[in-house]
């Protein structure tokens, strides 16, 4: 291997941990890579299903602006947890923000959120109370900050009344 090979990859290497995403034993795929003789290749990590639905594991959940339809942050997933790239969030001070929450599936289409699905926002403890206001209309959430400020949410998808997905909280700072 000559130099410039090496430095790209261990930089490649360094910037994949530094931001927190050295996946381990899973591809983006939700596959299983542990070396044991391809006993495991097709294992599905069982979080990642939904009523017998494969959500992608690199980008499970999107939050897009819903005017322009930009990307402003997603989930990435890590086996038993994930954590959101491209946060914290921006959320404008006395100015609603909303956003289209998607819920990405491996083969490439989303989960019907607003149809046979919903979604709920919740700020998690330590968030301070009258930081921000939250509401949802379907696939749509929208956040509005109250005071400057950081805090957390937590999106939780539902069928019904049961429970399927939990999304890791959301850093957020009102500006």
């Amino acid at each position: 291997m000559n130099r410039r090979t090496y430095l790209a990859l261990v930089g490649t290497a360094t910037a994949g941990t530094l931001a927190g995403c050295s996946s381990g034993d899973q591809q983006t795929d939700g596959t299983d890579t542990t070396d044991d003789g391809g006993e495991n290749d097709d294992y599905v990590d069982p979080k990642m299903v939904v009523d017998d639905r494969v959500l992608k594991t690199i980008s499970p959940i999107q939050l897009l602006d819903a005017e322009s339809g930009d990307l402003l942050t997603e989930v990435h997933w890590h086996g038993e947890t994930g954590h959101w790239h491209m946060s914290p969030l921006g959320v404008p001070e006395e100015q609603p923000l909303a956003t289209v929450v998607r819920f990405v599936l491996e083969d490439g289409g989303e989960l019907p959120v607003g149809e046979m699905y919903s979604i709920s926002v919740s700020k998690t403890e330590d968030t301070p109370e009258g930081l921000i206001k939250t509401g949802v209309s379907g696939k749509v959430m929208q956040v509005q900050g109250q005071q400057p400020g950081s805090g957390e949410l937590v999106i939780t998808l539902w069928r019904g009344d049961e429970e399927k997905f939990v999304a890791p909280p959301l850093q957020f700072d009102v500006v």
